[in-house]
């Protein structure tokens, strides 16, 4: 009996001991609340994130023992003032421990980071809703009942065709009759004018009915040769935007920025009582910054089920002129000054194991999400990213500076070169509403960079881009692999890109088990491809990956050194090939067990 007794005891302590164990553990993590009206621990609750922010920050600073800390916000759309900015200070200083921001799982609305202002004040007159926003508030895009709005364009639907290009073949061109007239203030409308692979956007200057010939303020395109206005093409395509003439369709809108009127046409069953618009202020929403030259990174942050919307940007001086994939001139008087990507929404730079997670971005003005310097195994998963104006995730840039391989090894700052990264279980789609130019996921400069298990669709232009150099001169871009994505409808208005769209010579590199299809034929001079391996593309591999109903050739190389293709299913139309060589030597190529099926259209098999 005695004995029960001792062992009855002993069990009783071990689980003191253990719940004590537990307790003390648990009390180094902990819950903050944003917004909670009935919060379990009022004293950790706060009205805003950037306040429950400074006190995370303080309890971080306390910390002694591995806990994770979570902040937990109330569900509803949270106006900002500024983009929220996390610092080092921001990531936990207990090893192993992690910080995450997120969304109450039991609200009934979502958690909503909107950089835009909510427009009120409407009044009817005729077809239209007319108010008057904020003095000196100007703005590209306006967003009603949570979709995209069409900024007053002629023509209404699809473009006009350029007649003939100008002297200087840059800065005007001769339309055809009666497609444009002179508006009432030309000084705001602004060409929308297509490339074979980018765009333009410039203010108009001049527009003369009686010889049919339109001007703009600044040259189109980039100041290389292939940008004249008929370079590709003798009679490319354009839109005009942004006059009260144009305003003739329901869902459009016009803002005139001297007096400051906003006007909207409504579409069938709006009404100004149920009607809910929003036009973007700020240019970012979230920034994560880390300590790059003092090698302190943000690390172990993450936001969870978070909805970022409503971002602006607005153009540089003279206008858009882009090159590729949202890059674009920053011409500040210069021609020929150099390019610059859109900036994005959310922004890291110098963080570590940082995580965006099931969140949602869109109606956004620029591009959604960039892990740009310095930024090392961090992961954007599961996340729905929709109609943006620029690209969708951005990993690494267009050209990095690596300091000394002593310098890094001495903790003395960071490697800029953006390694390890992941954009995992994602759908990304509608990108490239404004600046068609843009891609679904583009990697530049970066190193073993995971682009996987996404469905991308819908686009304008190119589904996913990886590398960032016209030739086989050894870089930092190396070992990414782009694997098991869905890639469908890419292409849509633009020509010269792909599915998938490779640069430069990248050892390592693989696309595997893709799945392509419904590219349409190119409406510019260069067909379209599921898989296009640009100037200098070299040293990948290219294995798995489906490929169907595409108008032209499945797979295209140009300028391209030795890779290896193999395993791969490809479905090209009747007399079309299914691999076509522009100036590159086939013999390059390792092909091997590779199905060729000829086919007008075909459907994949049932599993």
């Amino acid at each position: 009996m005695m004995g029960i007794r001792v062992r009855l005891l002993l069990a009783f302590l071990l689980l003191t001991l253990a719940m004590l164990t537990a307790r003390s553990s648990l009390g180094q993590s902990a819950t903050f609340y944003v917004n909670y009206q009935k919060s379990p621990e009022p004293e950790r609750t706060f009205r805003t994130i950037e306040e429950a922010q400074q006190a995370v920050r303080k309890f971080l600073k306390e910390q002694k023992q591995p806990g994770d800390v979570t902040v937990l916000i109330e569900g509803g759309t949270y106006y900002l003032n500024a983009p929220l900015k996390f610092t080092a200070e921001d990531s936990p200083t207990v090893k192993d421990s992690i910080v995450t921001y997120k969304a109450n799982p039991q609200a009934t609305v979502p958690v909503l980071l909107s950089g835009g202002t909510e427009i009120s004040g409407w009044q009817r007159d005729g077809q239209l809703w007319k108010t008057k926003v904020p003095a000196g508030w100007q703005f590209r895009e306006l967003f009603v009942n949570g979709e995209r709005r069409t900024r007053a364009r002629t023509p209404t639907t699809g473009f006009f065709r350029v007649v003939k290009a100008g002297p200087d073949k840059r800065t005007s061109f001769q339309f055809k009759a009666g497609d444009l007239k002179r508006f009432s203030k030309l000084a705001q409308a602004e060409i929308v004018f297509l490339h074979d692979w980018s765009i333009s956007r410039i203010a108009v200057a001049d527009i003369d009915e009686k010889a049919n010939t339109i001007r703009f303020q600044a040259p189109i395109g980039r100041p290389a040769p292939y940008f004249a206005i008929d370079n590709y093409e003798q009679h490319p395509r354009y839109a005009i935007e942004n006059a009260a003439e144009l305003l003739d369709s329901p869902g459009e809108w016009y803002l005139d920025t001297e007096s400051g009127v906003l006007s909207y046409w409504p579409v069938a069953g709006e009404t100004i009582e149920q009607t809910k618009a929003i036009a973007p202020r700020l240019t970012g929403l979230l920034n994560v910054q880390g300590d790059e030259a003092a090698a302190r990174p943000v690390h172990n942050l993450r936001f969870e089920a978070v909805t970022f919307a409503h971002c602006a940007w607005s153009l540089p001086p003279g206008g858009y002129a882009e090159s590729q994939a949202t890059t674009h001139a920053v011409r500040h008087g210069d021609p020929n000054s150099p390019s610059e990507l859109i900036p994005a929404a959310v922004t890291f730079d110098a963080a570590e194991n940082c995580a965006l997670d099931r969140c949602r971005f869109e109606n956004l003005g620029g591009t959604a999400v960039w892990f740009r310097r310095a930024c090392k195994t961090n992961r954007v998963s599961k996340c729905r990213i929709r109609d943006v104006a620029g690209n969708g995730v951005n990993i690494g840039q267009p050209q990095v500076d690596v300091p000394s391989a002593q310098a890094i090894a001495a903790g003395t700052a960071l490697n800029p070169v953006s390694h390890g990264n992941a954009v995992v279980f994602n759908r990304i789609e509608h990108c490239g509403a404004i600046y068609h130019g843009a891609v679904g996921v583009w990697v530049g400069m970066a190193k073993a960079t995971e682009v996987s298990s996404n469905e991308i669709g819908h686009l304008p232009y190119t589904g996913v881009s990886v590398g960032w150099n016209w030739s086989m001169t050894p870089t930092v871009c190396e070992g990414n692999v782009i694997s098991s994505n869905h890639i469908h409808h890419v292409m849509q208005l633009l020509s010269d890109g792909a599915g998938i769209y490779t640069l430069g010579r990248q050892p390592g590199t693989v696309l595997r088990g893709n799945v392509i299809h419904d590219l349409p034929v190119n409406a510019g001079r260069a067909e379209s491809n599921g898989i296009f391996m640009d100037e200098g593309s070299s040293e990948m591999l290219v294995e798995n990956n489906v490929i169907y109903n595409i108008a032209k050739s499945p797979i295209r190389l140009h300028k391209a050194g030795k890779n290896t293709l193999r395993k791969n299913q490809l479905v090209s139309k009747p007399k079309t090939p299914p691999f076509r060589y522009n100036n590159t030597n086939e013999k390059l190529m390792v092909l091997d067990d590779n199905r060729l099926i000829e086919a007008e259209t075909w459907t994949p098999p049932m599993k």
